[in-house]
Formats: structure tokens, sequence, C-alpha cells
């Protein structure tokens, strides 16, 4: 190893060979690493919350949807009435 690493490696060992800093870092980890009961309450709240977010979701994108297609209806109607229009200038001449 390295001069550099080896006082780092070395002051690493005797931390974990010392009960008490050992189980510091055991209860550190499992802490941050979501194993307790902090982790699965916010995933609870989450599969809650999922639902009623998709529901939501649902009626904005079927609400999008109709605008469109009145949107693309209207735009129909009104070549339809132009083409109507045109037509018996047309015959008249």
């Amino acid at each position: 190893m390295s001069t550099l690493i080896q006082p780092a490696f070395e002051n690493f060992k005797r931390t974990l060979s010392d009960p008490n800093t050992a189980m510091d870092l055991i209860q550190l980890v499992a802490r941050k690493g979501g194993g307790g009961k902090n982790g699965k309450s916010k995933s609870k709240k989450k599969l809650k919350a999922g639902p009623i977010a998709g529901i939501v979701i649902a009626i904005i994108v079927a609400i999008i949807i109709l605008i469109i297609i009145i949107i693309l209806l209207r735009r129909q109607q009104k070549k339809k009435q132009q083409q109507r229009q045109i037509q018996p200038a047309t015959e008249q001449v």
C-alpha cells in the first residue's frame, strides 16, 4: 500500500476493532440505509398517494383529450361551412 493510504487504513482497522465505535457505525448505517421503521412508513405513504395521483392524472389527460377533440371538430365544421359557401358561388357562374 502507498504511504498515504496505510495510516488511514490502520486507523480504520483500529476503529472497527473497538466494539463501541463498531456498533455506532452499524447503527448509523442502519439508520441511513432505510432498513428501519422510518423507511417503511415513507413507502406506505407513497403507496397511499399513488392511486389518488393516478386518478387525478387520468382525469387531467381525459379533459385534455376532450378539448383537443372539440377543437378538431370545430375546425372540421368550419371547413365544411366554407366549402358549402364556395360551391354555390361556383355553380352560379
